[in-house]
């Protein structure tokens, strides 16, 4: 039998800073918002601005943790998780009420905003349920899915000896 599929991805900047608890099993749970902006849309010969989407995404656990201070308003960052329904009720009201939120399984940190970063998706940072990967420069070295440096070498030449990386190819012989 086969399995529905749950999958959602966004880009989009932060409408707030994000709310981090912790809950009293210990474990954090951060909210925030992020608006998607359609662009532009031609209308009777001119282009007119679309109004933005705006979803709010939840992150749990130890990545909730770690982005905390790098998520801020008007941060640009891309989501992908998934979809989660919740019902709740107001006090005082016989009707419910329901939610869609994004749960995020990853972020990517693209820069822009008050957050800083170099703009794009060049100078972001990615989590997957966890550090992974950064190429931005404010991210801390145990976000960053590595050492700051090899172990043993003293320098921070990505091309040095001993840190599994080529040496970079001659500008003649890049094929673009």
């Amino acid at each position: 039998m086969a399995q529905d599929i749950n999958v959602v991805v966004l880009t989009g900047r932060l409408t707030a800073d994000p709310q981090l608890r912790q809950i009293p099993s210990g474990q954090y749970v951060m909210k925030f918002g992020i608006a998607n902006n359609k662009g532009k849309r031609k209308q009777n010969d001119q282009w007119v601005d679309q109004p933005p989407n705006f979803f709010n995404v939840t992150v749990w656990g130890r990545m909730a943790e770690v982005l905390k201070p790098y998520l801020v308003k008007g941060k640009m960052i891309a989501v992908s998780g998934r979809l989660q329904q919740s019902s709740y009720q107001l006090e005082g009201e016989t009707r419910k009420r329901t939610s869609v939120d994004i749960v995020a399984e990853n972020i990517e940190l693209l820069g822009g905003g008050q957050g800083g970063g170099q703009g794009g998706s060049q100078g972001g940072s990615r989590t997957q349920g966890g550090p992974s990967q950064s190429n931005d420069a404010n991210v801390p070295p145990e976000f960053s899915g590595g050492p700051a440096e090899a172990p043993g070498q003293g320098g921070s030449d990505p091309f040095d000896a001993g840190t599994g990386l080529a040496e970079p190819a001659p500008d003649d012989e890049i094929p673009f």
